[in-house]
């Protein structure tokens, strides 16, 4: 008993270390497949136009990505009440069963409405339950050493399934009959809950039924987390503004569907070198120069794509180059907003209200793809669509650019810190130094207004309670 709990604690990989790397894969796999469905549905509202033999409008085109977008946060919120009744494993194997019942529904719809709440909100649903769990359990696994590169490994499956499923489902639409289509789809999200069945937690947590709040008031107190909920809102909106509308955009210039989805699989394949590079580079730890790489790709980077939208879409490369260089930006978001959190809120804050932030999420992406859909029919320009999605992103790297600067003296100690106590030092006697430090710099500050002081010594004091 005591040599298996040995073999979870060490950076190495003797007896049960061996299947905990088995469940990154089985994590992988299931990330790979949720990501995969949810950001192929333009692919397949092309897939349910053939089939009906319909022509639909720009902004009926986009109910399907936004419903199955907007279902898929919100039932990552419903997942943890869920998580502490049956478990991680439970909620991915149920996670899986919904899911695939979308298509398999889906089969036998024949209007837009039924499609949406088959394939958009069932298929959604299922993906969300699945997806947390699936990270929480490669957490419970790696509890210290190794914990970054295991999810690094498991998160890769988001830009692998964004790249290769839409090809994927594509192929499979113009070679095959549209039933078999959607049973194959149906078949593949049902290996999520097999997936889910392999992934049995380990010895201390067998039941992994974790009890883990997202709705903390207290994060609502803080201006810079609600800042970040904010900045969720809106990127969101942009974000599943460029997803649904650049594939429709493509196949509106006369390009074909295979066109479209390899557009999608651009922007999966960047996203994916793009998060992988910025996570092994470390950036984050309130150094130059992660300050410098959050300007340049924040904000000129997004100058870059959206004011350049006129010139490069006239032509299929062009349109090529603009999806991988937003499949950059989107890597670099992801290790961004994270890096943020930390350093303003805490990791465990940003936890605690990660709900309102999932909440946030799901409303942004429900909302963009119709209104940009409306914009496009009353003004008859894509251009302006890719404007307002370009602008959305622009403006929430600006506004986290400014969280970041004005929080930097708050990183750097919290960064201190947390050193400190990876380099083995006691937490208590870490947080007894540093609480000195502040008394010393609180007094040698007493001739600044006294009201400016508290305020300095509350936020360092925040710092303690957080790490």
């Amino acid at each position: 008993m005591g040599k298996e709990k040995a073999s979870h604690s060490s950076p190495g990989i003797p007896q049960s270390q061996c299947w905990s790397y088995m469940i990154v894969i089985f994590s992988f796999l299931v990330i790979t497949i949720s990501c995969g469905a949810v950001y192929s549905s333009p692919i397949a509202m092309v897939v349910f136009a053939s089939h009906l033999d319909k022509t639909y409008s720009v902004i009926e085109q986009t109910w399907l990505g936004a419903s199955m977008l907007s279902s898929m946060s919100l039932s990552s919120i419903v997942c943890m009440p869920l998580i502490r009744l049956i478990g991680c494993r439970g909620s991915i194997i149920l996670g899986g069963f919904v899911a695939a019942l979308g298509p398999a529904l889906a089969v036998f719809c024949t209007s837009l409405t039924a499609i949406c709440l088959t394939m958009g909100v069932l298929t959604g649903i299922g993906v969300g339950l699945a997806l947390i769990p699936a990270l929480l359990t490669v957490e419970l696994h790696f509890p210290r050493a190794g914990n970054k590169l295991a999810t690094t490994l498991a998160l890769s499956g988001i830009g692998i399934g964004v790249a290769t499923f839409p090809p994927g489902l594509n192929w499979l639409q113009l070679n095959i009959d549209y039933m078999y289509c959607m049973l194959i789809l149906s078949g593949t999200l049902a290996i999520i809950s097999i997936m889910g069945a392999l992934m049995i937690a380990p010895n201390p947590m067998k039941n992994s039924k974790l009890t883990i709040e997202i709705f903390k008031e207290e994060a609502l107190a803080k201006p810079e987390f609600l800042a970040v909920c904010f900045v969720n809102f809106i990127w969101a909106f942009g974000s599943s503004i460029m997803y649904i509308h650049l594939p429709i955009f493509t196949m509106q210039n006369g390009h074909s569907s295979e066109g479209a989805a390899i557009m999608l699989s651009c922007i999966g394949g960047l996203s994916l070198f793009s998060r992988g590079m910025f996570r092994i580079l470390h950036l984050g730890e309130a150094v130059t120069m992660d300050t410098v790489t959050s300007i340049f790709c924040g904000l000129c980077l997004t100058a870059i794509f959206t004011g350049l939208f006129g010139d490069i879409s006239v032509k299929y490369t062009g349109l090529l180059g603009y999806s991988m260089l937003f499949g950059f930006y989107v890597g670099f978001w992801s290790n961004f907003i994270n890096q943020i959190n930390r350093e303003t809120i805490g990791q465990d804050l940003a936890t605690g209200g990660s709900g309102f932030a999932m909440l946030a999420t799901s409303f942004g992406s429900l909302a963009g793809p119709p209104v940009a859909g409306f914009l496009y029919g009353e003004t008859d320009s894509y251009k302006n669509v890719f404007y307002l999605a370009g602008g959305c992103m622009m403006f929430c790297s600006l506004l986290l650019l400014g969280v970041k600067v004005s929080s930097l003296p708050s990183a750097r100690l919290r960064h201190e810190i947390v050193k400190k106590i990876k380099e083995g030092h006691p937490k208590e006697k870490v947080k007894e130094a540093v609480t000195k430090r502040i008394k010393l710099k609180s007094s040698s500050q007493a001739q600044r207004s006294p009201g400016e002081t508290q305020e300095e010594a509350n936020v360092d004091s925040n710092l303690l309670t957080n790490v």
